[in-house]
C-alpha cells in the first residue's frame, strides 16, 4: 500500500539544451528491488549537487553523480520506511512510516528524530513554505514547524478531512491535498483551510503540483485516483479536467519542467509508466519506452546544474530508473 504523497516528490524546474543521446528509460544502480517513493535534491553545491530517493523498507539512498549510482544514507533512522523528503538550505527532512520525522545535516550521513508535538507520526508529505515547514499526516492532519521541526503545532481550523498526501506552497498560499476530501486552501500559513472542490470529480488526491509558479497566473494540478484536473491559482474558482490520452488515470506523482518560457508536465501512473503534457494537461502522450515497471510511484527532474538533465522515476520493487529530458520534450 503506498502511504504517501509525492510532494516535493514531484516539483522542479530546470533549463537545458539538446544534446545526443540513447532514447529510452535506463534503470540506475540501486536500489536493487525498491520501492522508490519520493525524491529530493540538494543543489546549493552546484558543482556537486545531491539526490536523495526514499524507499520503502530500504531507507534513504544518495547520488552525487546524477543518479547513475546510489548510496545508503540510513543511519539513525528507526523507520526504514520513507514516505517523505524535502531539503531547506542544508537541512534535509525525512517523513516516515510511524517513525515520525527525521533531520539530517550530513547529507544524510546520519539521522536524528524531530518529533516534538507531533501526535501521528506516519508522515506522507512535507513542504517548505518561506521560513514555516509543514508535514501531513495519515491520521491527524498539518503539522507545522516554525524552528526547523524542533517543535510542532497542530494546524487543522476547517479541515474536515486529516489524511493528507500532498502539501504545496505558491507564495503564501498552501494547498493541501487530501484522501477523500479533495483539496483545502490557506492563505494564512495553516492557521485556516477551507474546501476548494468545485469541478474535482474524484476527491481521492494522491498528489499535486504547480506550473508556471513565477507567472502571474500559476495553475494547480491535482492527480487523483480518476486523472488530472486542473485549476487557475489566481481565480481559485473551478476545476477542470485534463486527462485526454491517458490510458491510466491513477496517478501517483506529477512534476512540471520548464523549458525556456514553457511549462512541460510529467504524470506517473499506477501501470501505464509515464506520460507528458506540453499544453498544460490538455492532452497527454505516453514516455515510457524502456521502462520495464510501469508502476510509478514518484518522479522527479535532476538539478538544473546537472550536465544532463533528467527525469528521475520511482518504480514498485524496480528500483530508479532515468532519462534525459532532452528526448521527451519537443
Amino acid at each position: 500500500m503506498k502511504l504517501l504523497c509525492l510532494f516535493f516528490c514531484a516539483l522542479g524546474a530546470l533549463q537545458f539544451t539538446p544534446i545526443a543521446v540513447q532514447a529510452q528509460w535506463v534503470l540506475s544502480n540501486g536500489p536493487a528491488g525498491g520501492s522508490v517513493v519520493c525524491f529530493s535534491v540538494n543543489d546549493t553545491n552546484a558543482s556537486q549537487p545531491m539526490l536523495y530517493e526514499g524507499t520503502y523498507g530500504g531507507g534513504v539512498f544518495r547520488s552525487s553523480d546524477n543518479g547513475t549510482s546510489w548510496m545508503p544514507a540510513s543511519a539513525g533512522l528507526t523507520s526504514t520506511d520513507v514516505l517523505s523528503l524535502v531539503v531547506s538550505g542544508n537541512n534535509l527532512f525525512a517523513g516516515t512510516l510511524r517513525g515520525g520525522v527525521f533531520l539530517s545535516t550530513s547529507n544524510g550521513m546520519s539521522w536524528r528524530p524531530i518529533n516534538a508535538g507531533m501526535t501521528d507520526t506516519t508522515i506522507n508529505t512535507l513542504a517548505i513554505s518561506g521560513s514555516n515547514l509543514f508535514a501531513g499526516t495519515f491520521h491527524r492532519g498539518i503539522f507545522r514547524s516554525t524552528d526547523n521541526g524542533s517543535s510542532w503545532t497542530s494546524v487543522n481550523a476547517g479541515l474536515w478531512n486529516t489524511t493528507i498526501r500532498a502539501i504545496v506552497a505558491v507564495g503564501p498560499v498552501l494547498f493541501a491535498g487530501t484522501a477523500g476530501g479533495g483539496v483545502f486552501l490557506s492563505t494564512d500559513n495553516g492557521n485556516n483551510w477551507s474546501a476548494l472542490n468545485s469541478g474535482l470529480a474524484d476527491l481521492n488526491v494522491q498528489t499535486l503540483a504547480v506550473s508556471g509558479l513565477n507567472s502571474p497566473s500559476p495553475k494547480l494540478f491535482a492527480g487523483t485516483s480518476g486523472g488530472v484536473f486542473v485549476l487557475s491559482t489566481d481565480s481559485k474558482t473551478n476545476w477542470s479536467p485534463a486527462s485526454i490520452g491517458l490510458t491510466n488515470t491513477n496517478i501517483n506523482a506529477l512534476a512540471v519542467v520548464t523549458k525556456n518560457a514553457s511549462q512541460v508536465l510529467f504524470a506517473a501512473t499506477r501501470g501505464d509508466g509515464v506520460f507528458l503534457s506540453t499544453n498544460n494537461g490538455s492532452s497527454w502522450t505516453a514516455v515510457s519506452p524502456g521502462l520495464t515497471n510501469t508502476i510509478v510511484w514518484s518522479l522527479m527532474p535532476s538539478s538544473p546544474h546537472a550536465s544532463l538533465p533528467t527525469l528521475f522515476a520511482g518504480t514498485n520493487t524496480g528500483g530508479v530508473w532515468r532519462r534525459p529530458l532532452v528526448e521527451m520534450i519537443p
